[in-house]
């Protein structure tokens, strides 16, 4: 199988070029992984403020699943990972499919009684989060990822 990707020619439904990025973000086509410190660090107040500004960021995104731009779909994958003395992925692309989803996940995230914060970790944990494959398609390299890390300071 052959993996190609970039724009699609309107006339005849062929990939003529790299996926260019977007200005407008309800044409985005990005991976968005939040990574947020939940050590006793940042407290559940912090938690719900990352809470309050991902719903806000993430509404003017089209979330979604689809892997295939030819298709003529843009959308915004997104997943989650927590991380304290270890990370976690509370939900990877497949599982959030709108921002609904996300204000869920994020609702259900839990500060830790641990004091440590392993950013390095929850990095590393960021690369196993498998691109989406079926038959036909597999969207390995098409999107950009983009890493948004939450992390609090001890005081």
């Amino acid at each position: 199988m052959e993996l190609v990707f970039g724009r699609v020619d309107q006339s005849s439904g062929k990939l003529s070029g790299p996926i260019p990025c977007s200005n407008n973000a309800s044409e985005a086509w990005a991976d968005v992984v939040f990574m947020i410190d939940n050590s006793v660090n940042m407290g559940s107040s912090n938690l719900r403020k990352i809470n309050t500004l991902a719903n806000i960021v993430m509404s003017k995104f089209p979330i979604g699943t689809n892997p295939n731009i030819t298709q003529g779909v843009h959308n915004t994958r997104v997943a989650v990972i927590t991380y304290n003395y270890k990370a976690t992925t509370v939900a990877g692309f497949n599982d959030i499919n709108n921002v609904y989803d996300l204000n869920k996940v994020l609702n259900g995230i839990e500060v830790s009684d641990k004091k440590e914060a392993n950013l390095y970790d929850a990095i590393l944990q960021s690369t196993f989060l498998l691109p989406l494959c079926n038959a036909a398609f597999c969207d390995s390299t098409a999107r950009p990822r983009v890493l948004l890390i939450f992390a609090a300071a001890n005081k």
